[in-house]
């Protein structure tokens, strides 16, 4: 398995010109198509949960799921998320937020999906779904405003464990929502958003991005953004350093249009 599934060139270093030349030249034709989609699908941050067909689903499996992390949670290591991506070491610059990859961009981690069967049984059933992982944010950890990588991509949360409702919050684009166990949310992460947990216990939830729904041809034009991101240097090292960190292997999933 490892890094020979993405792509098939050779890596540019990143002190290279031309590696900061393909990386500005790829970031800015990413942010003109974003702007496509908000005109296209509207500016939303939250979404109504009726327009997706899998809450219900998720929502009725949160024991179930639940208590698959519980058990991971008491035979596995969690890592801090900066161990596997970097770049957040940023927004967080402690080891009070954790994360334990399922999918990342495309990519199944298949030891940890093999250790959580039926949470992988539910998130094989959202369509197009690209990345899940359980996240931890330990007490009175804060997590500084930031945006996502990619408007084509939406972010749903479901509750697993709520210490205190008013002392866990998300604010995306101004707008303060507050997780309830057992309950979903959906938004777009690249609204400027942050994280609290102000209570005295973890917050955990199980994390999920999927491919925004969008007409056609928009929707192809989307899928072929996401796939040149899943194959791009940033995506390969974190598979690299989860990987290293305990061993996983991944595989590449098939995400397409029906």
């Amino acid at each position: 398995m490892g890094s020979s599934v993405i792509g098939k060139g050779i890596a540019m270093r990143k002190d290279t010109i031309a590696y900061k030349i393909k990386k500005r030249t790829g970031i800015l034709v990413i942010r003109m198509f974003e702007w496509v989609i908000r005109v296209v699908d509207g500016n939303k941050d939250f979404y109504d949960l009726k327009d997706f067909s899998f809450v219900k689903m998720l929502e009725e499996n949160t024991g179930k799921i639940r208590d698959e992390y519980l058990q991971l949670a008491s035979s596995a290591i969690i890592p801090k998320i900066e161990e596997v991506f970097i770049e957040q070491e940023i927004l967080t610059g402690d080891d009070n937020w954790r994360s334990y990859l399922l999918t990342i961009y495309g990519y199944d981690l298949i030891e940890h999906l093999e250790r959580c069967p039926v949470t992988t049984d539910c998130i094989n059933r959202i369509p197009l779904m690209t990345s899940a992982l359980f996240s931890v944010l330990q007490p009175g950890k804060k997590i500084r405003p930031h945006r996502g990588i990619y408007n084509g991509i939406l972010r749903c949360h479901l509750a697993l464990i709520v210490p205190d409702v008013m002392k866990c919050e998300i604010i995306v684009n101004g707008k303060t929502e507050h997780w309830k166990e057992g309950k979903c949310m959906i938004f777009d992460e690249t609204f400027i958003h942050s994280v609290n947990n102000r209570s005295d216990r973890p917050r955990v939830i199980l994390f999920l991005d999927f491919i925004r729904p969008l007409p056609a041809p928009f929707n192809y034009i989307n899928l072929f953004f996401f796939h040149l991101i899943a194959r791009s240097e940033f995506i390969r090292e974190i598979l690299d350093r989860s990987e290293k960190l305990d061993g996983v292997k991944y595989r590449e999933r098939a995400i397409k249009l029906p």
